[in-house]
């Protein structure tokens, strides 16, 4: 499977080099044409007659466009490759190499996915640099689980990402990254627009967590975070309430596994229920309905699921502002 892949992606490359050429070719043509009538006209007896414009280093913007228009014709009759999934390939070290390699050229990739390969800190930091040095890259999904990546490899990461205006989806769970790792994922979400993000099963604690937390509560763009896998004690889960008290975009959110008490959950709770601009649509680890009665709501919500609450949530608070413009 990943010989074939990785040949797919030498074929997007050559189809991109064959496309060059012709450019190449195309340029080589019209010097060419231009020293033909040149001669016919008698040749150029100095430099100062050389025109410009005809040699095709100020082409009028007609022609430009014309150009333009035959290298798209061309890019769409070829077969360009925009999604490599390599997870559990077993690649290792010399897999992701060539992997790496392939990114320097590729501008078609849009989702990659090499978890469950063992990938460690110095495989992600070559597979870093490489989207680095192509920024035109169209990369959207980038998944990174099951590795043993810690907080070296992320960063490396992270400053390659930085400013991204493409990537939306980044996939981190089940490493070892722990709090130092969340707490670059916190810094890189204020100048990445991403909307889903898994940190799921990293080892964090309240300090991981108060960072993410912060970064999330003035967040406009995240739609989906994982924290499955963290434990969550009553300090953690006050940062996770404050994040949910304030912000307006998330709409997925899972704490499976956080070993959550009871007074944690009710500080989760508490966030979601006064959150006025409450977008939160899924909610995964404990059930919303008991806790939500004891914080004032109606009794029959205790038996509910959590999107039923959730959706009763968002409605009570459409209704308040209604009926306060009113």
């Amino acid at each position: 499977e990943f010989d074939v892949t990785m040949q797919m992606a030498h074929q997007d490359r050559e189809n991109r080099l064959a496309l060059e050429e012709e450019k190449r070719k195309r340029k080589e043509w019209k010097k060419e044409e231009w020293k033909r009538k040149s001669d016919s006209n008698g040749g150029i007896h100095s430099d100062g007659d050389v025109d410009l414009e005809s040699l095709g280093i100020n082409d009028d913007e007609e022609d430009c466009k014309e150009g333009q228009l035959d290298d798209l014709a061309r890019l769409r009759g070829f077969k360009c490759m925009e999604e490599l999934y390599l997870g559990g390939t077993n690649m290792e070290s010399t897999g992701c190499l060539s992997v790496s390699n392939m990114l320097l050229t590729n501008l078609s990739l849009r989702t990659i996915c090499l978890s469950d390969n063992g990938l460690n800190d110095q495989d992600l930091s070559l597979f870093s640099q490489s989207l680095s040095r192509n920024r035109e890259l169209p990369l959207k999904t980038l998944r990174l689980s099951f590795n043993k990546l810690t907080c070296v490899g992320v960063e490396t990461l992270m400053n390659a990402i930085w400013g991204s205006k493409s990537l939306r989806e980044i996939k981190l769970d089940n490493n070892q990254i722990r709090d130092r790792g969340a707490q670059l994922a916190a810094v890189v979400l204020t100048s990445v627009n991403l909307e889903v993000l898994d940190m799921g099963f990293n080892r964090l604690t309240i300090v991981g967590i108060k960072a993410l937390m912060k970064s999330l509560a003035e967040n406009r763009s995240l739609l989906t975070l994982t924290l499955s896998g963290n434990v969550l004690d009553t300090n953690a889960s006050k940062a996770v309430s404050y994040a949910l008290a304030y912000n307006k975009t998330i709409r997925k959110l899972y704490v499976d596994h956080c070993s959550l008490s009871y007074a944690a959950q009710r500080h989760i709770a508490a966030g979601i229920v006064s959150n006025s601009n409450l977008s939160l649509r899924v909610m995964s680890g404990f059930p919303l309905g008991a806790i939500s009665v004891t914080l004032g709501l109606p009794g029959a919500m205790e038996t509910w699921s959590n999107e039923q609450v959730l959706k009763f949530i968002r409605v009570m608070w459409d209704r308040y502002r209604h009926e306060k413009e009113a």
